[in-house]
C-alpha cells in the first residue's frame, strides 16, 4: 500500500522544508539534485517515504515536484 506521509507521521516518513535555488541557478539541475540527495541520505537513514509542500499556486513548483515522481 501507499504510506500517507504527513508531517506527525511515524518513523520512516521523511520531508524536504524550504528547499530553494537561487534564482541565478534556474534551469541548471541544482534543484534535482539537491532533492535526489535528499531522498537518498533519507532512504540511506531508513526512510521509506518522502513528504515536501509548496504553494499550490506557485507558477512552476508543483509541476517541477511532480515530474520527479511527487503526487499532489
Amino acid at each position: 500500500g501507499t504510506l500517507e506521509c504527513k508531517p506527525e507521521a511515524a518513523p520512516g516518513c521523511w520531508g524536504i522544508h524550504l528547499l530553494g535555488v537561487d534564482p541565478s541557478g534556474a534551469g541548471s539541475g541544482v534543484g534535482r539534485r539537491l532533492v535526489a540527495f535528499a531522498e537518498a541520505h533519507a532512504a540511506a537513514q531508513g526512510a521509506i517515504a518522502m513528504r515536501l509542500d509548496t504553494p499550490e499556486t506557485h507558477p512552476w513548483l508543483p509541476a517541477f515536484y511532480q515530474r520527479l515522481g511527487y503526487a499532489v
